[in-house]
């Protein structure tokens, strides 16, 4: 038996200990052991960098580190191992990216593949899909942590992945000194991306992420038309398709455009100096831009903004510009996290199943009343710093803009 070192790497994301020296794991009942130590009984953690999310955390397990006695080990594996969570909301493409890729990427990198992963509440369509990222970071199967009911016993592990407080961004300590463009860097090689950065097209080429439910764009064939009329060679894809596909089209474009959703997160496979412009929906512009107006620079990209407006969306002809009886007093959006508004069934669906958007939004969904007129003084004050004009070729666009 030898000692234990044990440093804590956590922030207000994520909670992350490295252990190093004789570490033991019981995956059946969720526990690791390390040698008896004078500072430290138990902890519990849940290896998910979200933790915040109170809600979201409820689908994780709790790994307890106990300083006891070490059980005999099964089996000793030579390499160290890095224990998180595929639970909580890592299903959803743009947390299997912010949540899992990004933070294991800056987690692991530095064991250059010699690292085992131990994945608890494994989703086996998580670790498939992204199947060519985990071989670039391991050479070793991933380990369904869960189902091993033996003792495994490794040099040392990190329990938890180092996240940084912005999505899709890499804080370069402790673990590393890479940044987002390493890790885009990666993906490009691991799924053999031709385009390095913008370059070798004679006219610009542009993709307009395409939805067919919830957050269109009520005349997206229009805006199309636009973009090729101002000379983009320009295309509306969908891009829930597979992701090698998705990324190689993605890679060859110039500019990408859509409304706020997952399929956004594609713009990792973007080549560097590619533009990224997000439509931001009423009510959401904040939490948007948190989402993906902050790494863009980090990953040599550019990122433009088009906010839309209360006259631009459905929901105006739903609901009003003073909705009161559907419990949302206000169209303004005095912080991002402002959720309390939102998280009602007429916004999100019912409360225990936030993610199911409802589609009477894009039902029906009339065109831009261009005549609308503000009928109070809280609707047309401009006294924000922010700039909501609208660019002469955007607004020609006449950019329709259905539901959430």
């Amino acid at each position: 038996m030898t000692d234990c070192d044990i440093f804590n790497y956590s922030n207000s994301r994520s909670d992350v200990y490295e252990l190093n020296g004789d570490v033991r794991i019981h995956g059946a009942s969720s526990t690791i052991f390390i040698p008896p130590s004078n500072h430290l009984t138990s902890i519990k953690i849940k290896p998910y960098p979200r933790k915040y999310d109170a809600a979201a955390m409820t689908t994780v397990s709790a790994f307890q580190i106990k300083a006891d006695k070490l059980p005999h080990c099964t089996q000793t594996l030579a390499a160290p191992a890095i224990l998180f969570s595929t639970g909580a909301h890592a299903g959803n493409h743009f947390h299997s990216i912010a949540d899992v890729l990004v933070p294991l990427f800056a987690t692991s990198h530095r064991f250059n593949r010699h690292v085992i992963f131990l994945v608890t509440n494994h989703d086996s369509r998580l670790t498939s899909k992204h199947t060519k990222t985990l071989q670039r970071l391991s050479k070793y199967d991933v380990v369904d942590i869960d189902a091993q009911n033996q003792t495994l016993c490794f040099p040392g592990m990190i329990v938890g992945l180092r996240a940084d407080t912005t999505d899709l961004s890499i804080d370069p300590s402790p673990f590393s000194s890479f940044s987002a463009r390493n890790f885009t860097k990666l993906l490009r090689s691991a799924y053999s991306l031709e385009r390095e950065s913008v370059r070798g097209h004679y006219r610009p080429r542009m993709l307009i992420i395409s939805r067919a439910r919830s957050r269109r764009l009520s005349n997206e064939v229009e805006v199309v038309e636009l973009a090729r009329s101002l000379g983009f060679e320009c295309v509306a894809q969908d891009l829930r398709g597979e992701i090698e596909s998705v990324a190689k089209i993605v890679n060859s474009v110039d500019v990408m455009v859509g409304v706020h959703g997952a399929g956004l997160t594609n713009m990792v496979f973007l080549p560097e100096n590619g533009v990224v412009i997000q439509i931001t929906p009423v009510g959401l512009h904040n939490f948007a831009r948190q989402c993906y107006g902050s790494a863009e620079e980090e990953m040599k990209l550019k990122y433009l903004e088009y906010k839309v407006r209360l006259n631009e969306s459905s929901l105006l002809g739903k609901y009003g510009a003073q909705s009161q009886s559907t419990g949302w007093p206000s169209w303004d959006e005095p912080n991002p996290y402002n959720y309390d508004r939102l998280t009602t069934d007429r916004c999100w669906g019912p409360a225990d199943d936030q993610y199911t958007y409802e589609p009477q939004f894009v039902e029906n969904a009339g065109n831009v009343d261009e005549d609308y007129v503000p009928s109070s003084e809280a609707e047309t004050d401009t006294s924000a710093s922010e700039d909501l004009s609208e660019p002469e070729n955007v607004r020609r666009a006449g950019i329709e803009y259905a539901g959430w």
